[in-house]
């Protein structure tokens, strides 16, 4: 059986009795309007949380056009919390369409960094992870087709590097000739 203890009320009263429960009593724990939220989101989400879900809305907005033509957002690893000494922002996973783009956002990641993090107003993330492949929704790049050259052309480059003493040099030069003349 609860106890129950008035407050504010002195033991020397005698005439006072404690009142009893009427049956078994139900009790109300507070709960975290952020975690019901997330609950009912998650389906509307898919398994991407929030941050993923406004960086994947708003990436052209946070990364700037130039950045974000190259790169798309895949996913946030959030930090794993700890005793507090030590708790830092997760890690931007970042598709990259190619080796260049990859270079320059190496050089470019305190920036981005900087940018995610404004945009959240908190220490999202801390630090980028880049992989490199084709973005969804844009066509891989094809390499150039050039046309045959003609006998008289193919004849005008072989006279050119007649003097080419080394074959393998001979022929990576008659490539990169065939190349230019075939895009005119």
């Amino acid at each position: 059986m609860d106890t129950v203890i008035l407050c504010g009320m002195s033991d020397d009263k005698p005439d006072i009795e404690t009142p009893k429960p009427r049956g078994p009593t139900t009790t109300y724990e507070l709960k975290s309007v952020a975690g019901i939220a997330l609950k009912a989101a998650r389906p509307a989400l898919g398994r991407q949380g929030f941050a993923e879900a406004e960086l994947l809305a708003r990436w052209d907005a946070i990364a700037g056009p130039q950045l974000a033509e190259h790169t798309l957002p895949i996913k946030v690893i959030p930090a794993k919390r700890g005793d507090g000494k030590n708790e830092t922002g997760g890690v931007l996973h970042l598709k990259v369409d190619s080796g260049p783009a990859a270079m320059m956002l190496t050089y470019m990641e305190p920036q981005v960094l900087e940018r995610v993090n404004s945009y959240f107003g908190w220490r999202a993330v801390d630090r980028l992870k880049l992989i490199q492949g084709p973005l969804p929704g844009k066509p891989a790049r094809k390499l150039p087709t050039h046309r045959p050259l003609s006998k008289e052309e193919e004849a005008k480059l072989a006279l050119m590097l007649e003097n080419v003493s080394d074959p393998d040099l001979r022929a990576a030069l008659l490539n990169l000739g065939r190349a230019v003349v075939g895009e005119s």
